[in-house]
């Protein structure tokens, strides 16, 4: 079976988000990002080696060469209100490091995660805006 690779466009800003859910975090970066970060270490060029249940990478897409944030769960269960928000937050963080703009303070922030959430949420109930 053919591991789906959601993409959402924020619009306003020059940045996307792509949502799967897959076991093997490896194979979606390696078929369709050039380079990827994670944020708890830089990983550039270097295999991914984690068992989590999700995780969050800065990313660049091997097609377009568009920059984004990559947000990957294990599976559905994976996918609870706690760890939708926590992965979230870090693509929020990634998307305002990108356009250098600072969270503190700063309401379209709280939007932005609002919205990846929701992204996230419609992946896991197979439902889109």
């Amino acid at each position: 079976m053919a591991i789906e690779l959601h993409e959402f466009d924020p619009v306003i800003y020059p940045f996307k988000i792509w949502i799967c859910i897959t076991k093997d975090f490896q194979l979606i970066l390696d078929e369709h990002f050039l380079d990827y970060q994670t944020n708890e270490r830089i990983v550039w060029g270097e295999e991914y080696d984690d068992k989590s249940d999700a995780a969050t990478f800065a990313v660049r897409n091997k097609n377009t060469h568009k920059f984004g944030t990559l947000i990957v769960f294990a599976n559905k269960k994976a996918m609870t209100v706690s760890t939708i928000a926590h992965e979230a937050s870090h693509g929020a963080k990634d998307l305002f490091h990108h356009i250098g703009a600072e969270v503190k303070h700063h309401e379209p922030f709280e939007y932005l995660l609002g919205w990846i959430a929701k992204c996230c949420d419609q992946v896991k109930k197979n439902k889109y805006d």
